[in-house]
């Protein structure tokens, strides 16, 4: 019996030479033999790196793009970032249809997925108006991404847990605890001077050097995180530590937030369609930026 992860190669194959019009003998031409290209859609054999190439420069495709849908966890990361932007976006039921591809994939459970699957559940509950039953699913997607993290710094998604924790505590009315998680989220988003610091999202990628000055994503995120913490402060009647959150926000960022609701619908159209052309990266980077714009650019008005 084939790998899964080769089925899904194959899948992957057959679904983009027929979106580009090939018949299987012309996307084998001329290195490749018809009877190859049959065997590898059917699951039946590994592509070499040439290989590879080769179709993917045929399909107008990265290689890369093949290689992500036969990656059960990478699709269920994407699947579950989708479904979190569907939520707001589309609501519960548009929502819901993203996480089906799931059932097909018997081999994407491991820790940081089942904590995705927790953080579903909470912003679920989030979104239908129950703070107090989003706290222990969100709790626990936490735990589980703190414990299988091997970085000294928090990754990208347990960042993204923490933002929504501290919404659920603002939702519940305890604003002391919101601060708390909204607190250590930008305690360790800091992004390095020169640098795009750490990922808002994306599971473990390493910071990069910036290529020239200007916002980035996670640039963006740690803006919302000092709004929101600016807002709660002055709630809680601390006019002083209100002040010094809105003052190291960069104004750049805050115009891009406060223009940022008007975009979310290109963001949220731009993630589908990349999703639809096994962009799976850039769906999940685009679907991401959709959220937290559609739910931090209230703050920056």
């Amino acid at each position: 019996m084939a790998a899964a992860w080769l089925q899904r190669l194959g899948n992957a194959v057959r679904s983009a030479r027929r979106c580009a019009g090939l018949t299987q003998s012309e996307l084998g031409q001329p290195l490749l033999s018809k009877s190859f290209i049959s065997q590898l859609e059917q699951g039946k054999l590994a592509p070499s790196i040439p290989s590879l190439l080769h179709m993917a420069a045929k399909l107008n495709v990265s290689p890369s793009q093949l290689l992500a849908l036969s990656d059960a966890r990478l699709l269920a990361d994407t699947c579950f970032t989708m479904a979190e932007t569907a939520l707001f976006v589309d609501g519960l039921e548009a929502a819901e249809t993203w996480l089906v591809p799931l059932a097909s994939l018997p081999d994407w459970q491991d820790p940081p997925r089942i904590a995705r699957q927790h953080r579903w559940q909470g912003l679920r509950a989030l979104v239908s108006g129950q703070p107090d039953a989003a706290l222990p699913e969100l709790e626990r997607a936490l735990a589980l991404q703190q414990a299988a993290s091997v970085r000294p710094v928090a990754t990208g998604e347990e960042l993204f847990t923490l933002y929504w924790i501290g919404e659920a505590y603002r939702l519940s009315h305890n604003l002391l605890a919101a601060l708390r998680a909204w607190e250590q989220a930008t305690g360790e988003l800091a992004p390095p001077q020169g640098t795009l610091g750490v990922p808002a999202w994306g599971s473990d990628a390493v910071p990069i050097p910036a290529p020239a000055p200007g916002i980035s994503c996670s640039a963006c995120f740690h803006a919302a995180l000092l709004l929101r913490l600016a807002a709660v402060y002055e709630a809680v009647g601390d006019a002083k530590e209100a002040a010094r959150a809105r003052a190291a926000t960069p104004p750049a960022c805050v115009e891009a937030l406060r223009t940022g609701s008007s975009v979310v619908n290109l963001l949220w159209l731009t993630a589908k369609d990349a999703y639809a052309r096994a962009d799976l990266a850039g769906a999940a980077i685009c679907a991401r930026l959709a959220l937290l714009l559609r739910h931090a650019s209230a703050y920056a008005l």
